[in-house]
Parts: C-alpha cells; sequence; structure tokens
C-alpha cells in the first residue's frame, strides 16, 4: 500500500490512466496544474469525457470542493459567484452569497468558457492570478487550487486573450482512435478509482514542488528551448514563462523525481503552443532538448500525417501503386515508433504511436474497399 503523499499521487496517476484511454497526457496536465496550482484549458469536441475525467481527478482528492458551470453568452456574474444578499441590499451592501459557488471552490470548471463575454470572463482575472475575490466592500481569500475550462472553440478576439493567457496548460482531447480501448469504454470495463490524497497532502506536495531546487542545466535548456520557439515565430509570454519553472518542478513531483531533470520540460509542450496548428512544432522543438525520443515519434507522426493527406480517397486501379507505398511507408514508420515507445516510453511518444497506428488503420480500410470490390 502506497505509504506516502508521493506515493498515493503515484497510485492515482496510475489508476487515471487505466481507467481513461488515450488521455495520459491530459491527466499528467490535471495533476501537474494542482500540483503547480496552475490553470489548464481543454480544447476539443464534445463528449470525449472532459468532464468525468476532471470530474474523477477532484474526487481523487478528499475534502476537495468542485464548482462546474456550463457558460453561454448570456452568462452573468451572479452565476459564478452566487446572487446578491438581499438583506445586504436593504443595508447599502453589495455583497454576494458565494457559498457553493466559484470562490468557494477547490477545482472550478467552466465548460465552453469561451462562449462567454470578455467582460464576463475577466471578472474572473483576480481570482485567477491572486486567489482572492472582491465581494462588496471586502476581499476575501478563495482556495481555489485550479481552474479547468473547456471549449469546442479557441478563444476569438483580445478581450478572451487574459484569461486564456493565465490558462498556463492547453490540451487538445479527441476522441478515442484505438478500438479496443473504445470497445472497453463503450462496455464500461474501466476500473474505479480507489486511490485519494487529501487536501491538506495536496498542499504538502505543492509546497514539496516550490522548493526544489532547479538545475543550472535545465535552466540553460529551458532558455534555449525559448530561443528556438521565437525562431520558428512561437513567442510565449513573461507570465507563461514564469510559471513554467513552477510547472517544471510540479512534474517531477508528479513522475515521483526527487529532482528536476531535463525530461520534465516535457511538461512544457503543453504550455508553450498558442494556436492548435503549433502543437507539433512546439513538441518538437522542446523534445529535442528534454527528450529527443519524443522529438523523434513527433516527426515519425508529421510524416504519416503527410502521407495521409496525400493518400487517395477512394483508391483505384490507377492510384493503388500509390496507396500501396504509401501503406508500406507509414508501416515502417508506425513499426520504428513502437520500436522507440518500447525503448523510451513517454507520454508523447505513446500518443504519436497512438495516432500513426490510427492512420494506418485509414489507410487500410480504403485499401480494403478497394481490394474487395
Amino acid at each position: 500500500m502506497p505509504t506516502t503523499a508521493t506515493d498515493r499521487l503515484s497510485e492515482i496517476r496510475t489508476q487515471l490512466k487505466a481507467a481513461f484511454a488515450e488521455r495520459e497526457g491530459v491527466i499528467d496536465g490535471l495533476l501537474t496544474a494542482l500540483v503547480s496550482r496552475s490553470h489548464i484549458f481543454l480544447l476539443g469536441p464534445p463528449g470525449t469525457g472532459k468532464s468525468a475525467l476532471v470530474n474523477t481527478v477532484v474526487q481523487a482528492v478528499t475534502g476537495a470542493t468542485r464548482f462546474k458551470w456550463l457558460m453561454t453568452k448570456f452568462s452573468e456574474p451572479g452565476e459564478l459567484f452566487g446572487p446578491y444578499d438581499l438583506q445586504g441590499l436593504k443595508e447599502g451592501r453589495m455583497e454576494r452569497i458565494v457559498t457553493g459557488k466559484l470562490p468557494t471552490a477547490h477545482v472550478a470548471y467552466l465548460d465552453e468558457c469561451f462562449k462567454a463575454s470578455g467582460s464576463m470572463l475577466n471578472s474572473l482575472l483576480t481570482i485567477m492570478e491572486e486567489r482572492e475575490f472582491d465581494n462588496g466592500t471586502s476581499r476575501i481569500d478563495c482556495p481555489l487550487e485550479t481552474l479547468v475550462g473547456s471549449s469546442n472553440e479557441m478563444p476569438e478576439g483580445p478581450e478572451l486573450g487574459a484569461m486564456y493567457d493565465r490558462m498556463s496548460f492547453r490540451f487538445f482531447v479527441d476522441y478515442i482512435q484505438n478500438q479496443d480501448k473504445l470497445r472497453q469504454v463503450m462496455l464500461g470495463g474501466a476500473p474505479a478509482i480507489t486511490a485519494s490524497i487529501t487536501l491538506d497532502e495536496l498542499h504538502d506536495l505543492q509546497a514539496t514542488a516550490a522548493a526544489l531546487p532547479v538545475p543550472d542545466s535545465v535552466m540553460d535548456a529551458m532558455f534555449a528551448i525559448k530561443a528556438d520557439l521565437e525562431g520558428q515565430g512561437i513567442v510565449v509570454s513573461d507570465r507563461s514563462w514564469c510559471n513554467m519553472v513552477n510547472i517544471v518542478r510540479a512534474r517531477a513531483i508528479v513522475e515521483g523525481f526527487p529532482t528536476v531533470e531535463a525530461r520534465h520540460l516535457e511538461a512544457m509542450a503543453d504550455v508553450c503552443w498558442q494556436e492548435p496548428d503549433q502543437r507539433n512544432i512546439v513538441a518538437s522543438v522542446i523534445g529535442q532538448r528534454a527528450n529527443p525520443a519524443a522529438a523523434e515519434a513527433v516527426d515519425n507522426m508529421d510524416c504519416a500525417e503527410e502521407a495521409l493527406a496525400s493518400y487517395p480517397e477512394e483508391v483505384s486501379d490507377e492510384t493503388c501503386a500509390t496507396a500501396t507505398r504509401l501503406r508500406r511507408q507509414v508501416k515502417r514508420i508506425l513499426d520504428e515508433t513502437e520500436i522507440l515507445l518500447k525503448a523510451a516510453p513517454s507520454n508523447r511518444v505513446q500518443n504519436a504511436t497512438v495516432r500513426i497506428a490510427a492512420i494506418k488503420r485509414e489507410m487500410d480500410r480504403r485499401f480494403n474497399a478497394y481490394a474487395g470490390m
């Protein structure tokens, strides 16, 4: 049985990954966000289990409270912060009843967060940044550890940029690609989460992470990554770079390491992209400094994506030779990536392997439709 908070956190991580198929990266992101007190944005289509995953993570922290709300363009502050106290209004006080609302929650989950207006979202900035809420003439402390926002679209307009920049982690959550894992989910065969830590233990882990020294070699690698990204035209805010150190420390704790190592810089790959089309570039740049095997896997995935883009929608006698060549190419890429996964397992190599395997299955499907004619 796990004996320390770090051991129990590791067991939570293991059980979550067994229960939620193809969500390894998001799970590590959520746990790292809790340990670093960072906020997180989940981008992706509806029906991918984002809410269920967040709920399960919160339930694994005994004593933590959750606030969830579906945002719309008509959302107004009372929905998040509570209604005004009528008795207080009679006495001339503009105070809200915050019990059970976002100012009292340890984890907040705002679904379709960018549907709300810019002014509505900007009212969250003080809670997100300072963990405080102005209630009438007083400012109250908020226990918020992490705010999770999800949406199937990116924020549009500069008025939404302030909140988006405060969401340190960004993940794209797609539908499950592996058919066997999807079958397990459909049949309800996922194991239950039994491991847990207390809220006090989470705070102890946060303090331990904050005290971890960051070696000069890791800081030098971070600055090299910054220069590499800027060379690709990707600029990250100073706020994000400052929080990046906390995130790298927290990732070491989540992975059970007593010290920060270069490998933990991989967590930055889910922090540094601003637009979805930057994800692979960022992962490759960071992987080359933090985990060369992950960088190679991402490059392999890019090659497989390019092959799929060139693959005929409907294979015919005229396109059969091209289809055969591309299928062989992707098969070779998949074999190489599976070897990488065995030699240097990581979330990023695993995700690349899953995607390449899905591309191969799609090519096989199209070819088999032709061969069976």
